[in-house]
């Protein structure tokens, strides 16, 4: 079994164990007279009662592990039983009953465009780890049957929902995808809009972003190829982006000292682009990304007088002199990293796709190749 997927019911009587409350105490503190059936099955767990579990166990802070712990149980097939396709319009149901309150990411937070419920993160999971490889990817999240797998008993291990965590790992790699896929130019322009908001707050958080490399731990040894050679030539190649973001802030800086005849600092420079990135109204009217990616759209940016006039309450008569080129230098460079990262990815898709080919059944094989092929020939 690739992905376990424990009872609901046996993980609830695990975490109670674990508080160390008994059952009536537990029925008392969630408020609910027949708690005995919870843990026995004989009635389902309902999304509203989540929040009060997650409190009544202690473990308010990993209610996202709890809500997903109770999604893969509820719509899981059983063995013997069809398929189970979540369409967008279910997981939309199903995340209006879920828990709303906010994560809390800590150091992390300041990378996001906004912030993000428990219910919301637990369908994120959920979708990467069982649905398509990437955002965007025209494919409808399907649940295959799975037995359910026993749940460990209460010791000093951990908590239960630690036997969750590594779908984190499954998120990191379908946020990954995304983000490749945008920076070769190869999404849609809604998701493109989405990664290019952060890759924004990447530029104003070049500090929180390597805490992210870093975490990812130690750099792979040996010869790898495909995206697993990508993620060691990526990790190579992360340190230079704290100081080209720097390069990047000071240029912003001498361009919009320009407009507002005044210097610009690089700390207003930074709570300048935080607000552009979470500004929705913005966003809502923003051109298409178009073929030459997320670069191309920041020089647009930087250079759109129009725009430098429409985020800053001016007087309408006042005269914005001819901006300054971008540093050339700069320009050059980022443009020589950018090329040299997207053929490294074609090169690690194509390798995916070669080393998939040769370990798969004829009829597989074939059937990708022919997708292939009408793929190519639409374009």
């Amino acid at each position: 079994m690739k992905f376990p997927v424990y009872r609901f019911s046996e993980v609830l009587r695990t975490l109670r164990n674990e508080s160390g409350l008994t059952v009536l105490q537990a029925a008392e503190r969630t408020g609910y007279g027949n708690y005995e059936r919870w843990e026995s099955g004989d009635t389902r767990v309902g999304p509203e009662y989540l929040s009060t579990i997650a409190e009544v166990f202690g473990v308010a802070g990993d209610l996202w592990l709890l809500a997903y712990a109770w999604l893969v149980d509820r719509y899981t097939p059983q063995p013997g039983a069809g398929f189970f396709n979540l369409t967008p319009q279910r997981l939309k149901r199903v995340l209006r009953g879920l828990p709303s309150g906010e994560v809390d990411f800590g150091e992390q937070a300041n990378l996001a465009v906004r912030a993000i419920g428990h219910g919301q993160l637990a369908v994120m999971c959920l979708i990467a780890r069982y649905g398509p490889a990437y955002a965007g990817a025209d494919t409808i999240l399907v649940l295959a049957p799975t037995p359910r797998a026993s749940a460990p008993p209460a010791d000093r291990s951990g908590c239960i929902l630690d036997r969750y965590t590594d779908v984190l790992g499954d998120l990191a790699r379908y946020v990954s995808r995304t983000f490749l896929l945008a920076g070769m130019g190869d999404v849609s322009h809604n998701v493109g809009v989405a990664v290019f908001r952060h890759i924004l707050l990447l530029l104003a958080e070049p500090e929180s972003f390597m805490l992210l490399v870093n975490a990812a731990g130690d750099r792979p040894a040996g010869k790898l190829r495909g995206l697993d050679g990508l993620s060691a030539a990526t990790l190579r190649t992360a340190p230079k982006v704290p100081r080209l973001a720097a390069r990047e802030i000071e240029d912003l800086c001498r361009l919009a000292a320009v407009t507002e005849d005044r210097p610009v600092t690089v700390d207003e420079m930074k709570a300048e682009l935080r607000a552009i990135a979470r500004d929705d109204e913005f966003w809502g009217e923003v051109v298409d990304l178009g073929p030459d990616g997320l670069l191309a759209a920041l020089q647009e940016l930087v250079e759109d007088e129009h725009w430098w006039l429409s985020t800053h309450d001016w007087p309408v008569t006042k005269v914005v002199p001819q901006l300054p080129d971008p540093d050339p230098a700069l320009m050059a460079e980022l443009k020589k990293l950018r090329d040299q990262l997207d053929r490294r990815a074609r090169r690690a898709i194509r390798e995916e796709v070669a080393g998939a080919a040769a370990t798969a059944p004829p009829k597989v094989a074939l059937d990708a190749s022919l997708v292939l092929r009408r793929e190519h020939a639409s374009r």
